[in-house]
């Protein structure tokens, strides 16, 4: 059979069922088909094909097209990334934001995901705005009454906490408020996480057995301060090992959300849905040197073999931060500016052995040192680096 329209002959060939027509080949299903396959549409059943032969006579030519309509892989498109139709999620999910400000992109950024993610389940998800004073705690009860419900009828369930805001330079505390004249109110990051989690569902989080982990979206002093990473370490350390499994921060002196919470979008797909070690799953999907060149990112974790690890994930930039450290002068009373450190590989082992000279006060390093033993390359890429966190006084000064 045959059929003319707009000056193109079009010839059905009968496969397994009949053939659409040009104008019904791929529209089939409708606005929401794609090739005549998506729900509700009326394409081909799975496994079958559908064919056409089409000649234009204008051109003289002939073109036989086969189409499998099959049913869509994915069914839901969010944040640019495909969500797949079978879902993989083990448990419900408690998905908790602390905030300055609520409604920001890095909370609308995984909230989305996880919402679909987890769609089978009724999940939580609960925000609350970083406030102090007399108000706190009521606030807070209000804020996590649902989410403390949720919890104690499941305890099998996994939380995930976002905490987003400023850290002080000095002491590294987190900032949770404020006040009218533009002066800042810091705690440090336990107390932070215990007063707006609240004392009920502080209590709870030990109990719940699921994957309990923290993204800690603060500028670097929040690590970067000894004292204060140290508070932060408890929170996954023996003392409190069942409270969070893992922390997740970064260490630039200014870290920007658009940067880095795509990367962290993925490593919670992979931690949350699809159960993949966090070590790994973080090795995986930072692996790129846009996102170590803007911030080095920090893990503490318990590992696979039940071992505390703090780990700092560096990018190598051959005018900048040589294997991943920042620069320094051998000369303690000079004050070096960007770009003065030079570096300059050795002729016969290239990047494994550097020397340093220092353009402002004419330091020199006298001599080629090599990469130092406690650097490790994480992946493929030559100039993406791993070291254990916190480095002690020698190896900060080692360059």
């Amino acid at each position: 059979m045959t059929a003319r329209e707009q000056g193109a002959t079009v010839a059905g060939l009968q496969l397994q069922r009949p053939l659409h027509k040009a104008g019904e080949v791929g529209g089939a299903g409708g606005a929401g088909g794609a090739g005549g396959a998506g729900e509700g549409g009326e394409g081909a059943p799975e496994g079958m094909l559908t064919g056409m032969i089409l000649w234009l006579p204008g051109i003289g030519a002939l073109f036989m097209v086969i189409v499998r309509p099959l049913t869509l892989e994915y069914s839901v498109v969010a944040q640019g990334a495909y969500l797949t139709g079978r879902n993989h999620a083990h448990r419900p999910l408690v998905f908790h934001t602390i905030a300055l400000k609520l409604d920001a992109y890095p909370e609308h950024l995984l909230r989305c995901q996880l919402e679909e993610e987890f769609s089978p389940y009724q999940n939580m998800c609960t925000n609350i705005e970083l406030v102090t004073g007399a108000a706190c705690l009521p606030h807070v009860r209000t804020c996590v009454r649902d989410a403390l419900t949720f919890v104690k009828a499941k305890r099998q369930t996994d939380l995930l906490v976002l905490i987003d805001t400023h850290s002080d330079y000095e002491s590294g505390e987190l900032v949770h408020s404020v006040d009218k004249h533009g002066n800042a109110w810091t705690q440090d990051a336990s107390e932070v996480l215990r007063h707006h989690l609240g004392p009920e569902l502080w209590k709870r989080s030990l109990d719940m057995t699921g994957t309990k982990g923290m993204i800690l979206l603060a500028c670097g002093p929040a690590f970067t301060m000894r004292s204060h990473f140290e508070i932060i370490k408890s929170l996954v350390s023996s003392e409190f090992s069942n409270r969070l499994l893992f922390i997740i921060g970064f260490t630039a002196h200014s870290v920007q959300p658009s940067v880095v919470m795509p990367f962290m979008l993925r490593v919670i797909i992979q931690v949350y849905i699809h159960q993949m070690p966090v070590e790994l799953a973080l090795e995986q999907e930072i692996a790129h040197w846009v996102l170590l060149c803007h911030t080095p990112v920090v893990l503490v974790c318990w590992n696979q073999q039940r071992h505390l690890i703090c780990r700092r994930y560096i990018a190598s930039t051959p005018s900048g931060c040589v294997w991943g450290l920042p620069p320094r002068c051998g000369n303690h009373l000079c004050n070096p500016g960007p770009g003065d450190i030079q570096a300059k590989r050795s002729p016969r082992q290239g990047t494994n052995f550097l020397k340093f000279r220092c353009n402002r006060c004419g330091w020199d390093s006298g001599g080629y040192k090599p990469k130092p033993g406690w650097l490790h390359q994480f992946s493929s890429h030559d100039s993406l680096f791993s070291h254990h966190f916190p480095l002690t006084v020698e190896e900060e000064d080692y360059i």
